[in-house]
This record gives C-alpha cells, structure tokens and sequence, in this order.
C-alpha cells in the first residue's frame, strides 16, 4: 500500500452504488496483498474510521457505501491463483470480476455456475451478496458452489473457511460485515459448448406464465420478462445446453459482445439515445414490441452464445444513466409459490392505482438459500424497476411502501443488494427475527468494535454502530 496518510485528501472519493441514489465520500484504499489488507485494518482502528467492502459497485443502494469510512478496494487484486483444468476448480482473488474468471475458464471447457445480469461484479462482491441466476431453482446460489474461502478479521488474521464451518454462511452473503473477503476457490461447470438452445414464448396472462416456469423445471435456466404496462403479459425464455463439442464457441472472441448496437451505434453511447425513450410512452412502445416480436415466432429456438443470454444488462454500458434526471429503483422479493399467483397481480394493481407503471420486470423461480441472511424461497421473485425523481417527496415512495407491506404479508423475502429504503422491522420481518439475530451475534463475535460497516447494515440493523 502507498506509504501515503490513510486520511489523505488524495484518497477522498464520492462512492454511491448503483441506483446513485445513496452518495458517500469515503477514503479508498487498494490493497495488492493480505498484508497489507491487515495493516489497513489496523490503521483504520487507530484512526477510529469504519471500514467499508467497496467492489465494482453494482448493488443497487447502499451496501458498499458509507460517509466518511475507509473504503477497501480489491480491484487490484484480481488473479487467478490456482487452476484445475480438469475439476473445474479455480482460486482466485476477490478482486476478479466475472467477466475475467469465464474469460479465463472457458476455452478449457469450463462455466461459471451461476451467474447475474451482468459479467462486470467482483467475485467477492458476488460472494458477499450471495448472487442468484436464472437457473436458481436447481442450481441454488453461488455460495453453493464455493469450496473454500479465506477472511482477513477484524484483528488482521487471515482466517479459511469451507462449507462446514458454521461462520461460512454468515460470510457468504453477509455484505462484507465479517470481514475482508479477499480469496475464493468455487468449483465451475463443464460445458462442451459455448452456446444455448433458448426458446422464446409470448404469454398472455399470469397463469400462462406460472404453467410455463412449471413445466420448464427441466430446463436448464428460464426467466420471463413480463410487461410493467400490461401485467402478465410477457416474452418468457428456457434455455438447456448444447450437448455436443463446439469448440469454437469457447473462445472469449466469440462470446465477446457486440461493439455496435444493430452493427452501427457505438453501444458505449446507446445510453445517450436511451435516454429519450426512457418514459411512459417509450417504454410501453418498447414492451409492447418485444411482446408481438415473440408472438411473431410462436415457440422459436435460436442458438445463443451464453453472454448474449445471461448479460443483457451489458449490451448498453452505463444504461442506468438513460434514467437521468431520475434515478433507476428497483424493487426485488420472493414469495412461494403457493402465495406468488395472487400476489403478483395484488403489486400491479398498486402500480396502476398510484399510476407509476415498473419499466422492466423480470420474474424467476427459485428454491430456498441457505445463507444465515436468506433472501429467496421455494418459489418466485420479480424484479420491478422505477424511474424515480431525487425528490424526498417522489410520490413513488408512498407506492413503495405498499409494495414492500403486499411482499411482507406474505412472507416475502427482499434482496438487500437491491434495496434501497427497507427499514430495520423490514429487514427483521424479511429474513426472520432468528436468523436476523443470529447474524448480529456471529458480526459481535468476529467484529465486536464494528470495524466492518456500511450504510446498509446501519439502516437495516445488521450492524450496531
């Protein structure tokens, strides 16, 4: 680490997370190696500064900002340490996104097993907020899929943990409060192509799309993007892996996305013209084409490569800034399945009644994590987007509130790397008052003065500062 001061003014940096909605200047530190990871630690006790896990800074709201912190970046810590070709098991720094560990794996026939929206979050960002996919409900989180992890504790001790330490699961999706999650073994998934057989069906109404996740459990991955303006309506997709070798397919060149939007838009500026369909009109006229698009091709199967599939939110960098003035919310829970049929619907007359419409909503099927923090269960998940103003009084909040009780009433479970405004009763509620204590009580074990914090574990209770 630089020799230079821990408080220094050069270090001073306005962070916010994804929604930038919840801006904090915070000290930043990027460490190259555990020691000096340690030796942060106990600058920043000396200095009575709380420390914050800063990753590539995809949570939605607060979970890796925190005013006036010291903010810990491994984005220098990114390498491949340990390699097995023929497992599939790889160590690496924590500091690696997910876009370099597929690059690095895939031409040796080898996936990541779970993947997000986007290829761009660190690993131990991922770890820390327990990430899911569109292929949750068998293939569980991806803290299920890692076999060791090692922890730098409040102390400076270099701690390892594996599956049957009774701490892991406080680690993985725990938000960086335990401690500095900076080594990651995970065992991927063998491929022997590089492409997906997805179909494509236009759905017309809520059962339509519960008949489809159902008969779909055989599939390898299903998600359904369904109509913010019409609810229920929707294009939903199952994809299964190609089972014969391509190996074409596995070379990053061919997964690589697109440089150019319809082969002539630069898509590094696709947001610019983003940005004048992003209202009610476009974005109704934009559902609506993507709807009739796929009834168009009533049960098509086209050949995919997997970034094109798993990473649409990477075909337009910086697309959250088509929102601008307002700001990207978005509203994420699961419910059971049982609940899921009446409850979906119950959100989107809330919608309609206060007259803010979601402007994308994407829904998934799922089964329970195991995480001592779980946000899923046995059932389904949507994800609703809102275009909200910087204004307190946004009259989106008073609708927020109402969605955030319809979830609670049934058991709900929120994912608070989404989160933006749940309350600590919230969060309690969510997780469940045992489990949530059980988090406090591991964090006053392995960090008893509170020296891993953010702005998330304050506003929901998970930290006691």
């Amino acid at each position: 680490m630089s020799a230079a001061p821990l408080l220094d003014s050069s270090r001073l940096r306005t962070l916010d997370g994804f929604s930038q909605m919840t801006p904090g200047a915070s000290y930043v530190t990027e460490p190259t190696r555990a020691e000096e990871i340690a030796e942060i630690i106990h600058r920043a006790a000396r200095a009575r500064r709380p420390i914050v896990m800063r990753g590539n800074g995809r949570s939605y709201g607060d979970a890796s900002v925190l005013p006036e912190s010291v903010a810990i970046s491994l984005a220098r810590m990114r390498e491949v340490r340990n390699w097995n070709a023929h497992t599939g098991e790889i160590t690496v720094a924590a500091g690696a996104s997910l876009g370099e560990i597929w690059r690095f794996a895939l031409p040796d026939g080898f996936w990541l097993p779970v993947v997000s929206g986007t290829m761009r979050p660190q690993i131990g960002g991922a770890i820390g907020a327990n990430i899911h996919g569109k292929n949750n409900w068998h293939a569980g989180t991806i803290g299920e899929h890692v076999t060791s992890l090692r922890i730098i504790d409040a102390t400076g001790q270099d701690r390892t943990l594996t599956p049957a330490d009774p701490d892991f699961w406080a680690v993985v999706g725990g938000y960086g409060l335990i401690g500095v999650l900076h080594e990651v073994t995970l065992r991927l998934r063998p491929v022997s192509s590089g492409n997906l057989l997805v179909t494509s069906r236009a759905l017309s109404d809520w059962d339509a799309q519960f008949d489809a996740f159902e008969a779909a459990s055989g599939a390898d991955y299903a998600v359904s993007w369904i109509d913010g303006f019409r609810p229920g309506r929707g294009v939903f997709q199952s994809a299964q892996y190609v089972p014969s070798a391509e190996p074409a397919s596995l070379r990053p060149e061919y997964q690589e996305l697109p440089d150019r939007i319809l082969g002539v838009l630069p898509k590094a500026k696709a947001w610019r013209v983003l940005r004048h369909l992003t209202h009610r009109p476009g974005m109704r006229l934009g559902a609506a084409a993507k709807y009739h698009a796929a009834r168009l091709r009533p049960g098509e199967t086209a050949m995919m490569p997997f970034t094109a599939f798993h990473f649409p939110l990477d075909y337009l960098p910086d697309w959250e800034r088509a929102y601008a003035p307002r700001r990207l919310v978005q509203v994420q829970a699961a419910v059971s399945r049982t609940a899921a049929p009446a409850v979906f619907p119950r959100l989107f007359d809330l919608c309609r009644a206060h007259g803010i419409p979601p402007y994308l909503v994407v829904m998934k099927r799922h089964r329970p994590d195991v995480a001592v923090l779980p946000y899923l269960c046995d059932g389904y998940s949507l994800a609703m987007d809102f275009a909200v103003s910087l204004a307190p009084e946004d009259p989106f909040w008073t609708l927020y509130r109402k969605l955030v009780q319809t979830f609670l009433d049934q058991e709900g479970r929120f994912y608070f790397a989404k989160d933006l405004r749940l309350t600590s009763d919230d969060a309690r509620h969510s997780v469940g008052i045992p489990r949530f204590e059980a988090f406090r009580a591991i964090k006053q074990r392995w960090d008893p003065e509170q020296v891993f914090d953010s702005a998330l574990g304050r506003r929901i209770g998970l930290t006691m500062a």
